[in-house]
């Protein structure tokens, strides 16, 4: 009966640490949504790089100077990678996998409500967003009031 006993007493705490096994990797992915969905993207554009170059795992780890089991680990989609890892990747593969787009500062003024026939203002100055008038940086150093103030909604 003993043995019984110790049996059913491991099976007990194999199911029961499964069970918080399942939940904590639950949690995890849960936790970690954002970037284990960018690893995935970034490890199937390494993987399609890697057949499209006819290259192996192995080449790509001499290349980044890693091991090969590393690259299996990227190419799983669930390493939270470095940008250091990054960089090399692309360098490694000729690709980009990630671009940051290019930083515009725009500043919002309050236009007041007048006839804007008498002002001087080149087309390609402003632009207007959800009718907000917004204004370059470069333009606005030329107003006579402050340029930080509330915005002014256009009213059609």
């Amino acid at each position: 009966m003993n043995s019984k006993t110790n049996f059913q007493e491991k099976l007990d705490n194999l199911v029961s640490e499964d069970k918080s096994n399942g939940q904590e990797r639950a949690r995890f992915r849960k936790q970690n949504k954002d970037w284990l969905l960018k690893s995935a993207e970034i490890a199937l554009r390494v993987i399609d790089t890697l057949k499209d170059k006819k290259m192996t795992q192995a080449e790509l780890a001499i290349q980044l100077e890693t091991s090969p089991q590393n690259i299996s680990k990227i190419l799983k989609g669930q390493e939270n990678l470095t940008l250091e890892t990054i960089v090399k990747l692309e360098r490694s593969l000729g690709i980009d996998l990630i671009t940051i787009p290019k930083y515009i500062k725009q500043v919002e003024i309050k236009v007041p409500q007048f006839d804007f026939s008498s002002v001087v203002i080149p087309p390609t100055a402003f632009t207007y967003i959800e009718e907000t008038v917004v204004v370059t940086k470069h333009y606005a150093k030329y107003q006579k009031e402050p340029a930080f103030v509330e915005p002014y909604r256009l009213t059609a």
